[in-house]
């Protein structure tokens, strides 16, 4: 009796991910919209949970809330459009796409999204990881920013914060 449980748990578990499980990594990740109500570039989440369970897509955060969060989300007709389009992972990946290190010259290959990713400089000379950049500079195309990848970056961001550690040779 308790196999035939356990199979038949397997067995739905197999149908739900089968199921559900192309339509929330469809929806999962956060994404940079165009607010139709202010023009302004705002980083959003859905709710892939609800959205691949049939419940609607509607937001989980914006980054113009609280003081906007009664909007009517007509965002939303962006995610919908183009769901890939609009994801933070894949603008920046196509950002990323063919440069180099702007302090080691190294190609940044393929970015792997479980390891370290490519931070940028910012034009002010900031040192930016992808949780600091904001929704303004992604759909401006990171507008005056210089590629760097993950090693330059622990490199400079010791050097910057220890520089009487630091011998240069």
């Amino acid at each position: 009796m308790d196999v035939l449980l356990g199979l038949a748990a397997l067995g739905v578990t197999v149908f739900l991910l089968a199921f559900f499980g192309p339509r929330y990594l469809r929806f999962r990740g956060r994404r940079v919209v165009t607010c139709p109500e202010t023009k302004q570039a705002a980083a959003v989440d859905v709710g892939a949970a609800k959205a691949a369970l049939g419940g609607g897509i509607r937001l989980t955060d914006c980054t113009r809330w609280p003081e906007r969060e009664a909007c009517g989300q007509e965002c939303l007709a962006e995610v919908s459009t183009a769901p890939d389009g609009c994801l933070v992972r894949e603008r920046l990946a196509a950002w990323y796409a063919g440069k180099t290190c702007v302090y080691c010259h190294a190609e940044l290959a393929e970015i792997e999204w479980h390891e370290h990713r490519p931070c940028v400089l910012a034009g002010d000379g900031a040192l930016l990881e992808w949780h600091e950049i904001s929704p303004a500079q992604i759909a401006g195309g990171l507008e005056g920013c210089q590629p760097l990848c993950w090693r330059c970056h622990l490199a400079q961001t010791f050097r910057r914060r220890y520089p009487d550690m630091v011998t240069d040779r």
